[in-house]
Parts: C-alpha cells; structure tokens; sequence
C-alpha cells in the first residue's frame, strides 16, 4: 500500500515499461468526514467496487468526471481508456492519511494451440 499524507496541486505519477490496461486502483480512507479529498486523474474511469469504511464510518468514493471523491471513503476503479504508458493524478483537498494499491487485471488466457494435422496423426498412433 503506498500511503498519502498532505499535499495539495501535486501530482503524482505512475510510468509503465510498456504500455498497459486495465490498470486498477483500490483506494482506502479517501478524505474526511467533512471535506472530500479529489484526486483528478488523466484518463477515465468506472468504479468497480465500493464499501463503507469500517474504521471511521465513510461511505463509497464517488466521482466526478475524471475526479475521485471520498469522504472517509474506500473503493476500487478501473481505468477505461486504451492501452498507456503512464497514470497521472493531481489531489486537492489534502487530510491526514490515505492509501492506496494499484494494480493490473490479468487478460483472458489465450486458448491452447490446435495441433497441426500431422502433429495430431503422431499423437493418435502413439495411443
């Protein structure tokens, strides 16, 4: 988890060695009860899933645009744009602590190759 104290216009940035999808982040603790902490992202996104915050009695993030919000707020977003080489955000509205992990979702696992047809007479004669 990396975690987010303070710190309000910076902007943080993530560079991949090639470019990517499915980048996802999950969010833990976003904003106060009172002020909602925005992190202003590059690209688009969709949240994927949400909870209240156990420990402090927050509810889902939310968003606005390409702006996440929370209020003591937990959730996951996936970004929804083509493949990238990099992920950039920008906070406003800073608070004592956040975190945060961010990941990949895996692609569909390719199918098994077919056999050639000669490959295939020398699997059915070995049987």
């Amino acid at each position: 988890m990396i975690a987010i104290t303070g710190a309000t216009g910076i902007t943080d940035t993530f560079n991949f060695s090639t470019a990517v999808t499915g980048i996802v982040f999950s969010e833990v603790s976003l904003g106060q009860p009172g002020v909602a902490t925005q992190y202003t992202f590059d690209q688009g996104f969709s949240i994927e899933a949400c909870g209240p915050n156990a420990v402090f009695g927050g509810g889902c993030i939310t968003h606005s645009g390409d702006t996440l919000l929370g209020h003591v707020s937990d959730g996951t977003i996936l970004f929804t744009g083509g493949p990238a080489t990099s992920l950039s955000f920008t906070s406003q509205n800073p608070e004592f602590w956040n975190g945060f992990t961010i990941g990949l979702i895996e692609g569909p696992t390719p199918p098994p190759a077919v056999p050639e047809p000669d490959t295939l007479a020398l699997v059915v004669r070995a049987f």
